[in-house]
């Protein structure tokens, strides 16, 4: 079995015959083919540091999920660790877990239609690469799932990407995961963070265990299911970006996370060289899950290395200073060299064909003088034909969502303009809706959608939740390209994260796949002008 979000342990043993998954990351613990009372314990050094018990219902029996058979942790949601057992009792039965140390390290980097997702297992002897398994999927707008494997490629669904599985050399644990076969869309979804990977290890035990680890960073880990308690452990659960880039490095860095019964939390940021920036101390807070919030001041990011950074805390329990989990994020401030315009600008008579490159980004562009960027301006996917005068502005923008320098060429048409040519389907006719010569107008950002009612997947589905929205009465005089989509994740009345996603402009919904939790949406529509205002805030719903 195979669940986003955290560690798996699997262990199908002979002697208890039943199967027992374990999601570390998201305190979760399925058991399979079980009848009866059912008793699941974490242990640590071999102190019990979790507790569930309950009845089995249909041969099943879970914890901290939401289904028929489930039961919640006893107090509070345990936090799980490499090195930890999980022991299941079932009558005169009991299967033990140990939890396994792997994780996702880096990725997904897609470049050129290649994707890589490195990771490490931690094992003397490592385990038989044949026994990995590496999955990355979207959230949306495309519903995307690739998978990769030590025993030979994998493909995807819907198909089109092949996977492939191998370790970096003769005696570590590092491995790398290759993708071949992305398409245009799916590498933007990439560099919009709505990629979410995770990784699997099936070990000998008594009988089969799975591992599983993920890179998503940027959700909140802290709430349980309805009705059960939030996870009430020490670690840092929350960034305010899923990655650290020349537009953001300057910036504030929020970090927030959970903790059990301390009084105090002191966060480091340390880059790979040993350099370490310290936040404010925290002082906890809350009833049913204690949280606790603190912020790197602007500028402090920019003195740690490029890289992969480590966040981790301190917490004061008893008087006593104590470790928690860590958390990891990516720093990249290389930008990419601006696009290359080919032809570079001229007059021209009839029309007019111009390609962009930009080796190993993506590009956005512009006829209508803005600048183009995440939000603004159109995706290069073919070259573009030009009927009348133009100027033209793009930008590279890498997986880091690092923009290059704009850009810019300027073309003349010396004949009245032709009929406009589509630059692929969906997308708009360059440079705007054709005009009457001698009568232009410049084609505005449009107005506001109308949000209208969100609502939660149905239970157990990969749809979680469904932003809704109708187009706005105004389109700027051009039609919408695109929909931005910003995911508010709301905890205690009060929004902790953000994400943005984008789908057609011919959409009115766009289906999510989100951790558990409470969430807002908010939509822009998108044409050659640029966004346009937001619409207002959805109803909040719960994803499940």
């Amino acid at each position: 079995m195979l669940a986003l979000g955290g560690i798996l342990v699997t262990s199908a043993s002979a002697a208890p015959n039943f199967l027992v998954t374990v999601s570390k990351e998201n305190g979760t613990v399925f058991v399979e083919g079980v009848s009866g009372a059912v008793k699941v314990e974490v242990l640590r050094n071999g102190v019990q540091v979790g507790l569930a018990e309950g009845t089995a219902v249909g041969n099943r029996f879970d914890v901290n999920q939401e289904s028929a058979a489930t039961e919640c942790w006893d107090g509070f949601t345990p936090e799980i660790l490499p090195g930890d057992v999980v022991t299941v009792t079932n009558g005169d039965l009991v299967d033990t877990v140990p939890v396994a140390d792997i994780e996702i390290t880096d990725g997904p980097v897609i470049v050129g239609g290649v994707g890589t997702v490195k990771g490490h297992v931690a094992g003397t002897p490592r385990p038989d690469i044949t026994d990995l398994t590496v999955e990355t999927r979207s959230e949306s707008p495309v519903d995307f799932r690739a998978r990769a494997t030590g025993a030979g490629p994998e493909s995807s669904d819907p198909a089109g990407v092949t996977g492939t599985l191998a370790y970096d050399d003769d005696t570590s644990g590092a491995f790398t995961a290759t993708f071949q076969g992305f398409t245009n869309d799916q590498q933007r979804i990439a560099f919009l963070s709505s990629f979410r990977t995770s990784a699997t290890l099936t070990t000998a035990g008594q009988g089969q265990a799975n591992q599983n680890a993920t890179s998503a960073v940027r959700e909140d880990l802290a709430a349980g299911p309805d009705g059960c308690p939030g996870r009430a452990r020490n670690a840092v659960t929350i960034f305010g970006w899923g990655s650290i880039n020349t537009a953001n490095e300057g910036s504030p860095f929020a970090i927030s996370g959970v903790s059990n019964g301390a009084t105090a939390v002191t966060v480091t940021v340390t880059d790979s060289k040993g350099t370490v920036q310290t936040a404010p101390t925290a002082t906890p807070g809350g009833a049913l899950v204690e949280t606790w919030q603190t912020s790197l001041p602007a500028g402090a990011l920019t003195g740690l290395a490029d890289g992969r950074l480590t966040v981790a805390a301190t917490y004061t329990v008893g008087g006593t200073p104590i470790r928690g989990a860590t958390r990891r994020i990516r720093k990249d401030t290389q930008a990419p060299d601006a696009p290359s315009i080919s032809p570079s600008g001229g007059e021209f008579t009839g029309s007019r064909q111009i390609d962009l490159s930009a080796p190993g980004s993506d590009i956005v562009f512009t006829l209508n003088g803005t600048t183009p960027g995440l939000l603004n301006g159109v995706p290069f996917l073919r070259p573009i034909t030009l009927t009348e005068s133009a100027t033209l502005r793009a930008v590279a923008i890498d997986a880091f969502g690092n923009i290059s320098p704009v850009a810019q060429a300027s073309f003349t048409a010396l004949t009245p303009p032709g009929p406009q040519t589509p630059q692929a389907p969906g997308v708009p006719q360059a440079p705007g809706v054709p005009q009457a010569p001698g009568a232009p107008t410049v084609a505005k950002a449009p107005g506001a959608p109308k949000i209208r009612t969100a609502s939660s997947g149905a239970p157990g589905g990969r749809v979680t939740a469904i932003a809704r929205w109708s187009a706005p009465a105004e389109d700027g005089g051009s039609d919408v390209t695109r929909y931005a989509v910003t995911i508010l994740r709301i905890v205690d009345g009060k929004v902790v994260s953000r994400k943005v996603v984008t789908v057609s402009g011919k959409a009115r919904s766009a289906k999510l796949t989100l951790r558990r939790g409470t969430y807002k949406f908010q939509v822009k529509a998108m044409n050659v002008a640029g966004p346009g205002p937001s619409s207002a805030r959805s109803n909040t719903v719960r994803a499940r």
